[in-house]
């Protein structure tokens, strides 16, 4: 990340891009930087088009031509870019793969459950279809003994999404 040197010299890393990282990550950050720094739209669109990598913005420019990026508004931007470089994604194979998650050996019970959520991202559960899919997945794939019996213990629905 680049230091910040405009908006209120705070210091604080501006988000940039890489090529092949997810845009809507990348967008994400930059929304979050843009609230804490009070930037004005114009301070969006110049931080968008700064923090995007010398291949995203030529990219950019052949989806805008033949005006600027710098012309167009911080939402026409991202949503330029969101549909150009967006993640789209079958529900149904990543529900499968959600369902493939299994704990590694030695690996700790809340990295498991962040990797459970990372994979639950895009497999379109809400509410508490996604609370029940997270627990039902966390049980199947605990593979470990200790965890096991604990959930066993644990009849009540509410009683083991405390695990999650």
């Amino acid at each position: 990340m680049a230091q910040a040197s405009g908006l209120a010299g705070s210091g604080i890393p501006v988000p940039t891009s890489t090529e092949g990282g997810e845009i809507e990550g990348y967008l994400e950050r930059l929304d979050c930087y843009c609230d804490l720094m009070e930037a004005t739209d114009e301070q969006k669109v110049s931080l968008l088009l700064c923090g995007l990598s010398a291949k995203q913005y030529d990219t950019l420019r052949g989806l805008v031509a033949p005006t600027l990026p710098k012309e167009l508004s911080y939402p026409e931007l991202t949503e330029k870019l969101t549909a150009h470089y967006g993640t789209l994604k079958n529900t149904r194979l990543e529900r499968a793969k959600f369902r493939a998650v299994r704990r590694n050996e030695g690996e700790s019970v809340a990295s498991f459950v962040v990797r459970l959520r990372n994979a639950v991202r895009y497999c379109g559960f809400t509410g508490t279809v996604l609370a029940e899919n997270l627990v039902e997945q966390f049980i199947m794939g605990k593979n470990h003994t200790v965890i096991a019996r604990r959930s066993e213990e644990h009849t009540s629905e509410l009683q083991s999404r405390q695990y999650l």
